[in-house]
């Protein structure tokens, strides 16, 4: 059974486009490049996620798609879901790359590290500017360890780890 916490929050439905029911979505912090093959996924409608098969989907700009589902086949009734936020199985999701993703996803995750082992658990985001940090919590210690391409190696989405290469010293601020 799927729930928000099994799966990654992938967008918004911002407006209808054209009379057949096509939807422009703005990607949640993920370029349209990076979008993974779906065939299928999650609007949450009145706080359910509802399942729907996508008919296409076309890129529609750096952050966005054009996204048109089964079953929504007019404008009258795409608009009842303008707003909706989209969500596809978090191993859909499962790059190196993926540090375009929304930080909300993230809190909760561990932190192995290729040379310290493990960290802790990601207990917050400190959204500073230019400078994102994970706060990441273990054994009575805290750390803030940067969101940056550097350190963060893999994430793995389905088991909630990321594997990270922290520079020396870094643990010991």
């Amino acid at each position: 059974m799927f729930n928000k916490q099994t799966l990654y929050f992938l967008g918004t439905l911002v407006k209808t486009r054209g009379i057949e029911g096509a939807y422009i979505m703005i990607l949640n912090n993920l370029r349209s490049e990076d979008l993974p093959e779906i065939e299928s996924v999650f609007i949450e409608i009145n706080g359910l996620l509802v399942p729907f098969f996508i008919a296409h989907l076309t890129d529609a700009g750096e952050s966005s798609i054009l996204i048109k589902f089964d079953d929504i086949d007019t404008k009258a009734k795409a608009r009842e879901f303008i707003g909706c936020n989209i969500y596809i199985p978090a191993d859909k999701v499962n790059s190196s790359d993926d540090l375009y993703s929304d930080s909300r996803n993230f809190i909760g995750y561990e932190i192995n590290d290729r040379k310290h082992g493990h960290i802790g658990k990601i207990t917050d985001i400190l959204d500073i500017r230019d400078n994102p940090l994970f706060k990441v919590s273990a054994h009575n210690n805290e750390y803030m360890i940067p969101v940056n391409k550097n350190i963060i190696k893999k994430i793995n989405h389905t088991k909630k780890i990321i594997n990270t290469e922290i520079p020396d010293g870094l643990l010991n601020i």
